[in-house]
């Protein structure tokens, strides 16, 4: 019994070492079947790019050949005619089910960021406060740090806390690039603590006499200045030029140059502290959020 027994196991031994063999050497044949069609790839790759010209040539025929078979037997043949048709058919609904689906979720989207930003914009300071409260972050959350935004190339990004204390500067001198603006602003909020963002932008529009192409640079990156002022999820408000500088009693606006360089000297007065004239119109626009906006300590205390 035992030698019946041991010449099965020998046998079924000589079996699996034969079945690995035969196994190794198919696997080297698929091997060398696939290195020669890599080969014969290459080689037609490199003479496609040293001869492009007849390379279509030779690839209009092949395709010529080939639409000609398929049109042959699409005439000979009804069952292969419907068999095309049906996949043509099945190819286009998945195609539309697709482009469907992707319309439904960017509608989702859209609709969901609606319903964030008019909650945003809806709620009075005295109700974001009292919510803060309920969720047990009233002390990180009731401090208002606010912020001033002079859109523009040449403009800037400030923010003051409570006190008038100024917390950051940021330039837009080096948003060249589209986009830029709206991550100078996103950066400039991630390095302040987290509170409540207040943050007022300059209303204003196309200038008179100035061109077509200066006019829509400046719409794209005023637009991106309030991209940037959304995503990072500020209160925001605007004010008009005229509206900030009489209620902070600056000098009025006689001759550009005369007037920018007049507000420097009083920014530089009051914070006691130098500017760049691309800094000082974002700083008095925080300022006048602080003490004017629609999120200033007499409307947050009046509800």
């Amino acid at each position: 019994m035992s030698s019946t027994a041991d010449r099965r196991a020998e046998a079924i031994e000589r079996i699996g070492k034969v079945r690995a063999e035969v196994e190794a050497k198919d696997a080297e044949k698929v091997a060398k079947a696939e290195a020669v069609k890599h080969r014969k790839r290459e080689t037609k790759r490199r003479w496609a790019q040293n001869n492009p010209e007849r390379a279509k040539v030779l690839q209009a025929k092949k395709n010529a050949k080939k639409n000609d078979r398929i049109n042959a037997r699409l005439a000979s043949d009804p069952a292969y005619r419907e068999e095309r048709k049906a996949k043509r058919q099945e190819k286009y609904q998945e195609s539309k089910d697709q482009l469907a689906a992707k319309r439904r979720a960017r509608l989702e989207e859209v609709k969901a960021m609606r319903d964030k930003l008019t909650q945003l914009t809806t709620l009075t300071p005295t109700q974001v406060i009292m919510s803060a409260a309920q969720s047990g972050k009233a002390r990180e959350l009731t401090r208002i740090i606010y912020t001033g935004v002079d859109p523009g190339k040449s403009g800037a990004i400030a923010s003051l806390d409570q006190d008038g204390t100024i917390l950051k500067v940021s330039r837009f001198n080096q948003a060249d690039t589209e986009g830029r603006i709206a991550l100078i602003i996103g950066d400039h909020f991630a390095e302040l603590e987290e509170c409540i963002h207040a943050a007022t932008i300059e209303r204003v529009g196309a200038m008179p006499k100035q061109g077509l192409s200066s006019t829509f640079v400046f719409g794209r990156v005023y637009g991106e200045a309030w991209a940037g002022l959304v995503l990072s999820k500020a209160r925001v408000s605007s004010v008009t030029p005229s509206t900030w500088q009489s209620d902070m009693r600056l000098p009025k606006k006689v001759e550009y140059a005369a007037h920018k360089r007049a507000i420097k000297a009083e920014a530089e007065t009051r914070w006691s502290r130098t500017f760049t004239l691309d800094q000082v119109d974002a700083v008095w626009i925080a300022e006048w959020a602080r003490l004017k906006g629609p999120w200033s300590r007499n409307a947050t205390a009046g509800g």
